[in-house]
C-alpha cells in the first residue's frame, strides 16, 4: 500500500484505498496496524473533519458497508448465472444480463425464478437486517464529480428491507441503468478514438451494473445547491454531491464511494490482455500506472 501511494499520479485525481469494514472493525485488531488504518482515514480526507469521527474503529462504529452482514443466499442464487454478483469494496455489484429483453434485464424470466421469489421474497436482504440500501450506477448524476457513481435510489425500510425490495427496486431501474450505460459506451468508443493510450479511459463498467452501498437513513435522497447557505458560493454544487452521497456520515465514507478496482482490471473488462498496449510511454508524459 505504501508503495503504491508513493507512485507519482495526477495530482488532480484523488487515490483512494479503502479496506473492507469487516476486518477494520474487527476487535482483536492489532494496535500498530489499527493506528496506521487511523492514520490513513485522517490522511485520505485531506481536509479538517470537525463532525466526523477520526477513528474508524471505535467501538461504537461497526455499520459501515456490507462486509459486515451475511447476505441471503437465496438472493445471490437469483444472479449465479455468469457470475453477475460480486461483493468487492464492501459493496455489491450486480450486472445485467446478456441479450434479456426489457423485462427480464434483471432476472430470467422462468417459472423457477418467479417461485423463488415467491418463497424467499418476504425474507431479510441480509442479517442482521438494515434499515438502508443504496443503488448506484455509473452515469453523470445531478451534480458531476470525478470518480464517483450517481444516486439511483435509497431503499428505506425501519423492520429491515427485504428480498422482493431490493428486487422490484432493481427491475424497475434496469432499463434507465441500460440507456445510461450504453450512451456512455458511446462515448468512450469516440474518446479512444483521439485519445493516446496512456491514458486512463477505463471508468466505464464493461457491462451494465448496479452498485448497491450499505447507507444511512438520514441521508439525503435529493439535495439542492439552492438550498446550501450562500456563503459556500462556487462549491455548492459538490458540497450538495457530498450530502447526497452521505460523505459526512463517516471520515471512511468517501474512500467507500470512490475506490475502484485497478486500471488493468477494469481495462480487462473491455480488451483481453493480449490487446493492452505496451507498459511503458515513449513520450514525456508520465508512464502509464496499472496498479491505480
Amino acid at each position: 500500500m505504501a508503495h503504491i501511494r508513493d507512485t507519482p499520479c495526477d495530482p488532480r485525481i484523488p487515490r483512494y484505498f479503502y479496506f473492507p469494514a469487516y476486518f477494520t472493525q474487527s476487535p482483536d485488531l492489532p494496535e500498530a496496524l489499527a493506528q496506521r488504518l487511523n492514520e490513513l482515514d485522517v490522511d485520505q480526507r485531506g481536509e479538517p473533519h470537525t463532525r466526523i469521527h477520526s477513528v474508524s474503529r471505535d467501538a461504537d462504529l461497526y455499520w459501515l458497508d456490507l462486509s459486515q452482514f451475511r447476505i441471503n443466499p437465496y438472493f445471490k442464487l437469483l444472479f449465479s448465472e455468469e457470475g453477475r454478483f460480486e461483493h468487492h469494496l464492501g459493496r455489491w455489484e450486480i450486472s445485467l444480463r446478456e441479450e434479456a429483453t426489457l423485462n427480464s434485464l434483471l432476472v430470467n424470466n422462468s417459472t423457477s425464478n418467479h417461485l423463488l421469489l415467491q418463497a424467499v421474497g418476504s425474507m431479510q436482504i441480509v442479517y442482521p437486517p438494515c434499515k438502508s440500501l443504496g443503488i448506484y450506477h455509473f452515469g453523470d448524476g445531478r451534480f458531476k464529480i470525478f470518480g464517483t457513481h450517481a444516486l439511483l435510489r435509497r431503499l428505506r425500510r425501519e423492520d429491515g428491507i427485504r428480498v422482493i425490495d431490493l428486487v422490484r427496486a432493481l427491475h424497475e431501474l434496469a432499463p434507465a441503468l441500460l440507456s445510461t450505460w450504453m450512451r456512455h459506451a458511446e462515448h468512450l468508443r469516440d474518446q479512444i478514438k483521439d485519445a493516446h493510450w496512456i491514458d486512463d479511459l477505463w471508468k466505464i463498467p464493461g457491462t451494465p451494473r448496479f452498485r448497491i452501498c450499505l447507507d444511512n437513513t438520514d441521508m439525503a435522497d435529493d439535495c439542492s445547491p439552492e438550498s446550501l447557505p450562500r456563503v459556500w458560493m462556487a462549491s455548492r454544487e459538490s458540497s450538495a454531491m457530498d450530502r447526497q452521497l452521505g460523505m459526512e456520515a463517516h471520515i471512511t465514507r468517501q474512500p467507500y464511494m470512490f475506490a475502484e478496482k485497478f486500471r488493468g482490471t477494469r481495462e480487462g473488462e473491455w480488451l483481453p490482455k493480449e490487446l493492452f498496449e505496451p507498459m511503458k510511454s515513449e513520450t514525456d508524459r508520465h508512464p502509464i500506472e496499472w496498479n491505480r
